[in-house]
């Protein structure tokens, strides 16, 4: 077996002693012969520990010096040092021996003695550690090295760390909010409260506490390692309070914490205290700065914090009230232009958290009389045989009633409207300048009319003869006419499906439409002509509509399934563009007869047999009662068959997660095409049993392996099922 060096040291150990104590003997002998017992006595005395010691006299005769081993001494000897707290300090010391030994370090500093237990050397004589605020100071440490043989050798090195300024710190403080909220008028006062620390405190720092409102210091406590500070609150408080705790040590480190105070409002509401009298003037006034709210209404936090109210008002329509932004509140009043009479309104304070409202009072706007007015007339032109039509405008601003007159006999204005409205003549051709007059019973306002009447001749429209048109036909008509005065004319008629001519010279236009069946029969229709002047003439004529016979329309039936032993029951429904026209249903089977319900609507209704199945297929019409009969028809495959059960589509394995929302759709048919019904043997849910889907959220409950059945069932009974595996 391989040994190590440390027991290769051992034996070489063991060697030198076997042979230390043969020579000892040997060195004993030899000495008792040559010196006596007593000389041997005091040798043995004086100790022979340390084989440096052992050396064979010379005088004796056959013996030399046969070996000496030396201790380890530190190379150079180390000094004191000086560290820095929080700095990394790292040195090595160096020792030797003369006999080449390996030299191992220790220390006591984990000793109760020295008990500063910062570094671990690891018997190699490099130190390496970062002292802390607990180590300043000095320290002394006993360093060792020993060579496995000789006593340690050890040196004592004083370690003095001094001493680097740390930063106070807040350990906890109150509120523990940030964000704390107190009330206006809070005489009970909001309190903080906190405690502070510096490791520097023992080497002799001094905390010093500021406590800073909004920016501004209002306490300082020195040499305090807690304490508490307190806010009362009044009215006219901010809504928010910066307050910030700063703790210092002597060379200006510190440590803070800032409270963002949340004060709320607490409102003293304001109060409504003296009558406002009525108020009374005339119309066409403006009453500036009549009167000051700030006399009949006071808020304390108004004339107190510099609150400013606003002021409103209630009931006005017809009066401009205006009120001052800025105190005292000035009140004006403006009412509408020609307007008076009385409003009853009253003025409301508010200061963003109440109101409150002031008595009634009357603005009383007395009336001043006004004279009426009427607007003026823009010259007009009439023209003979045509009838001219003018509405003359006129108000007063009191709301009087008012009497229209003018000063000619070509006309009557009405008295109580002001509409002028004649038909001039041949004889009244001429220009004429006419005073109009709109009276209120105690002041007049006129305006000057000028009136030109123009000759002019009446068109004249060309006879129409009584027309022919056909149901679904385009009809075409050109109508024509003419005027003395060369003037163009414009065609219109009664006729709704006539309305909007074409012109296509200035005396002829064209009407065209495509009659419907509800232009069926014969219309007297009139057709009127006008020139640019307003003229007319006129003349009638008969449309005669013949009508043409539309087929029915069925409606669209399609392939139908009926069940064995089982009744079924189809109305067959059909429309005719022909309004009034009976309808016949009517088929080619034996299977059932089509039976009446209504003019437009048909009923199957049969039960068949066992020796009805198979595939039938019926042609089912529909004929109309006309001169003519049209027909309209489908062909249609009966499916006669038992009942057959629905089919499920396969369904997957499923998974669902807890919390989340699952959803699965389960898709079956029914070659019946009956209506499905689904279910299921589960209580984690219910599948809505028409639309066939699943959905629910599971819970912590729920989680597991589940066998589900899916069942889906048809108007007969008939069932179909499918299972799968839900995994949540």
């Amino acid at each position: 077996m391989r040994r190590t060096r440390k027991e290769m040291k051992k034996e070489q150990l063991k060697s030198i002693a076997l042979m230390f104590l043969v020579i000892s003997v040997m060195y004993s002998i030899a000495l008792i012969n040559e010196e006596g017992i007593e000389s041997f006595i005091q040798e043995i005395s004086t100790g022979t520990n340390n084989l440096a010691n052992l050396l064979l006299r010379p005088s004796i005769t056959g013996f030399a010096t046969i070996f000496a081993n030396s201790p380890p001494y530190f190379d150079p000897s180390p000094p004191d040092y000086n560290l820095t707290e929080d700095q990394l300090f790292e040195v090595q010391l160096n020792a030797t021996d003369p006999d080449n030994d390996t030299i191992t370090f220790t220390d006591n500093s984990g000793s109760p003695e020295a008990y500063w237990a910062v570094f671990d050397m690891n018997g190699t004589g490099f130190i390496s550690f970062t002292p802390t605020n607990d180590d300043v100071g000095n320290h002394t440490i006993g360093i060792s090295i020993e060579d496995g043989i000789n006593d340690p050798v050890t040196e004592n090195i004083v370690f003095s760390v001094a001493n680097v300024n740390d930063p106070p710190e807040i350990l906890n403080y109150t509120p523990t909010s940030l964000t704390p909220e107190t009330t206006e008028n809070n005489s009970i006062g909001f309190s903080f409260e906190y405690n502070a620390t510096d490791p520097d405190i023992p080497y002799g720092d001094v905390l010093t506490a500021r406590w800073i409102v909004d920016g501004v210091v209002n306490s300082t406590t020195i040499n305090e390692t807690s304490g508490s500070w307190n806010l009362t609150t009044g009215f006219c408080e901010p809504s928010h309070r910066n307050i910030t705790l700063e703790v210092s040590d002597i060379e200006n480190e510190t440590d803070s914490i800032t409270w963002d105070l949340s004060i709320t409002n607490v409102n003293r509401e304001p109060v409504w205290n003296a009558i406002i009298n009525n108020i009374t003037w005339e119309e066409d006034n403006e009453l500036t700065n009549n009167i000051s709210l700030d006399d009949y209404f006071y808020d304390l936090d108004y004339s107190e914090c510099g609150d400013n109210p606003s002021f409103s008002s209630t009931g006005s329509t017809n009066i401009t009230i205006t009120i001052g932004s800025a105190t005292p509140h000035y009140v004006s009043f403006c009412p509408d232009s020609n307007w008076f009479g009385s409003e009853e309104i009253y003025f409301t304070i508010n200061d963003g958290y109440a109101t409150a409202d002031s008595n009634n009072l009357t603005l009383n706007v007395t009336n001043v009389q006004d004279p009426p007015e009427i607007e003026s007339i823009p010259d007009q032109e009439a023209y003979a045989y045509v009838l001219f039509s003018y509405q003359v405008i006129a108000s007063d601003p009191d709301n009087d009633t008012l009497t229209y007159y003018d000063n000619i006999t070509l006309f009557n204005i009405s008295s109580a409207t002001g509409l002028i409205n004649f038909t001039p003549t041949a004889d009244n051709i001429g220009n004429y300048t006419i005073n109009i007059i709109a009276g209120d019973g105690t002041d007049n306002a006129s305006t000057l009319m000028n009136l030109s009447i123009l000759n002019n001749t009446a068109p004249v429209i060309d006879s129409i003869n009584n027309q022919i048109a056909t149901e679904g036909t385009a009809f075409s008509l050109t109508v024509t006419g003419s005027d003395a005065d060369g003037d163009s004319l414009t065609f219109s008629s009664n006729y709704s499906k006539m309305l909007n001519p074409v012109s296509s010279n200035t005396t002829a236009a064209n009407f065209s439409f495509t009659p419907a069946d509800e232009d069926n029969g014969n219309h007297t229709i009139l057709v009127i002509v006008n020139d640019t002047r307003g003229a007319t003439d006129s003349t009638t004529f008969v449309l005669q509509v013949v009508d043409v016979n539309n087929p029915p329309e069925l409606d669209l039936i399609g392939d139908r399934i009926a069940k064995i032993n089982k009744t079924f029951s189809l109305q067959v429904n059909a429309s005719d563009p022909d309004s009034g026209d009976n309808l016949t249903f009517s088929d080619n089977t034996s299977l059932f007869n089509i039976t009446w319900l209504t003019p437009l609507t048909g009923l199957i209704e049969f039960t068949p047999g066992d020796s009805d199945e198979g595939n039938h297929s019926v042609n089912i019409s529909v004929t109309d009662d006309a001169p003519n009969p049209e027909t309209d028809y489908e062909v249609v495959i009966f499916e006669v068959t038992p009942n057959r059960a629905p089919v499920i589509d396969s369904i997957g394995n499923q998974t669902a997660t807890e919390d989340l929302e699952f959803n699965l759709t389960i898709n079956a048919s029914d070659p019946d095409e009956d209506t499905l019904t689904f279910s299921d043997n589960t209580s984690l849910f219910d599948i809505n049993p028409s639309t066939g889907i699943i959905s629910f959220t599971p819970n912590a409950s729920h989680v597991g392996v589940y066998q589900i059945q899916i069942n889906a069932t048809d108007d007969d009974n008939a069932t179909d099922s499918a299972n799968f595996w839900l995994n949540i």
